[in-house]
């Protein structure tokens, strides 16, 4: 085999972090998955993110790794940012489509991701436990979201406000 494809091999079967992921993701997409969490009041979960790649306020999320499933992601994600981190019990999600985002700085649109290239997976899922508010994370409403929630989230979330009127399932 050449050595580059023994590398890689070696890197996609470990937890890539920090620089030689960040490098990756700016060349090839990567495929979050979207967890939009709802209150009975239709109400969206936001967390706020100060991080070196982004800074405001984002429903949860996390990128599919290509050697797990969807299901053990999306599985992953409630376990960790939803239940361990903020104590929450959510309902099973429902998955109602995908969203292409694309590298760019539009303030409400598919080219509003400053980072990178994404094919979003988006779910919905309600919140069955009591929330507690927290530092960090809170519920919104969808029509008056914080100003400085993440451009893409915003788009995301004004098509998820849209499925939840129409019923139509999210597709680019």
């Amino acid at each position: 085999k050449l050595q580059l494809t023994i590398l890689l091999e070696k890197a996609v079967s470990t937890d890539i972090r920090g620089s030689v992921w960040h490098a990756l993701i700016k060349i090839f997409p990567t495929v979050p998955i979207e967890l939009i969490v709802l209150n009975e009041r239709n109400e969206v979960f936001l967390v706020y993110r100060d991080d070196f790649e982004f800074k405001g306020w984002h429903h949860p999320g996390s990128v599919w790794n290509a050697w797990e499933t969807i299901p053990e992601r999306r599985e992953k994600l409630i376990s960790g940012e939803i239940t361990k981190t903020f104590g929450l019990t959510v309902s099973k999600p429902l998955s109602i489509g995908w969203m292409g985002i694309y590298r760019g700085t539009e303030e409400d649109g598919p080219n509003s991701n400053p980072a990178r290239v994404e094919c979003s997976l988006v779910h919905i899922a309600y919140l069955t436990s009591v929330f507690i508010n927290q530092q960090g994370a809170s519920f919104f409403s969808l029509d008056d979201l914080p100003d400085n929630t993440l451009a893409h989230h915003k788009y995301i979330l004004r098509r998820v406000k849209q499925y939840l009127i129409d019923g139509i399932l999210l597709c680019d």
